[in-house]
C-alpha cells in the first residue's frame, strides 16, 4: 500500500473509511489464505507499473492498483482446502472458484457508494474476460474495462511464476512465452507488448547486474 500516499499528494484521495475497509479486507484475506493475499499485493504492484508505462492518467493508475489488491478478495468465500487442493479440481469445485470475481464484488459492495470503487468493482468482476469473448462472462472486447485487461495479464504472469499446491512455479520466460502465444486471443496485444517491454527489460537489467 506504499503507493497510496503518492496518489494523495497528486490529488487522488479516498475517504478514511474506504482505506480502512480495504485494509480490513486484505487482513482477513491474509488470515484466510496468505498466499492469495501475497499474490494480490504482487499483482497490484505490477498492474500499477504497467499502467504507468502505458501513460494512463492518475485515476486510471489508482484503479489498477486497487483492482489488483482486491481482484482475488472473493476467494475468502471459498474453502481453503479447495484453494490449496494439490489435485485437480472437480467440475463443481472449479465452478465455485470461478465465482470468486462475483464474491469479490459482493465484498467490496459497501465501497461502491464511491464512483471510484464502482470502477474498481467492474475491473474485479471482469478480470478473467478474454478479448476473444471466451471469458467467464463472454464479454465482448469493447466492453472489457481497461483495468481488467491489465489485471488479467499480470495475474497470469504471477500465477505461472509462483509455486502452487499442484505444481512448482515456472520461469518468467515461460510466462512471457504464454503471453505471446495467447496475444490477440486471451490478451490484448498492445498491453502484452508494453508488458514485455517494461518487465522484460527490467529482468534483463537485473540479470546483468547480478552477473
Amino acid at each position: 500500500m506504499r503507493h497510496i500516499l503518492n496518489f494523495k499528494k497528486q490529488g487522488v484521495e479516498l475517504p478514511t473509511f474506504a482505506e480502512s475497509y480495504v485494509q480490513t479486507l486484505l487482513f482477513n484475506l491474509q488470515a484466510h489464505d496468505g498466499n492469495t493475499q501475497a499474490h494480490c499485493v504482487r499483482v497490484s504492484e505490477m498492474a500499477l507499473s504497467l499502467a504507468q508505462a502505458m501513460n494512463l492518467n492518475l485515476m486510471e493508475q489508482a484503479i489498477c492498483l486497487y483492482a489488483g489488491l482486491l481482484h482475488d478478495v472473493g476467494k475468502m468465500k471459498i474453502a481453503e482446502k479447495i484453494l490449496n487442493k494439490p489435485d485437480k479440481l472437480t467440475q463443481e469445485e472449479y465452478d465455485l472458484v470461478k465465482k470468486h470475481t462475483e464474491f469479490g464484488v459482493e465484498l467490496i459492495g459497501p465501497l461502491t457508494v464511491l464512483p471510484f470503487f464502482r470502477k474498481v468493482s467492474d475491473a474485479i468482476l471482469y478480470h478473467h474476460e478474454r478479448i476473444d469473448g471466451k471469458g467467464y462472462f463472454n464479454l465482448p472486447e469493447e466492453d472489457i474495462p481497461l483495468a481488467s485487461k491489465i489485471i488479467l495479464i499480470v495475474d497470469t504472469v504471477d500465477a505461472i511464476t509462483e509455486d502452487r499446491p499442484y505444481r512448482k512455479g515456472r520461469s518468467f520466460e515461460v510466462a512471457c512465452d504464454e503471453l505471446v502465444r495467447c496475444s490477440g486471443t486471451q490478451f490484448d496485444e498492445q498491453i502484452v507488448d508494453c508488458f514485455l517491454d517494461v518487465f522484460g527489460r527490467r529482468r534483463v537489467e537485473k540479470t546483468n547486474k547480478a552477473a
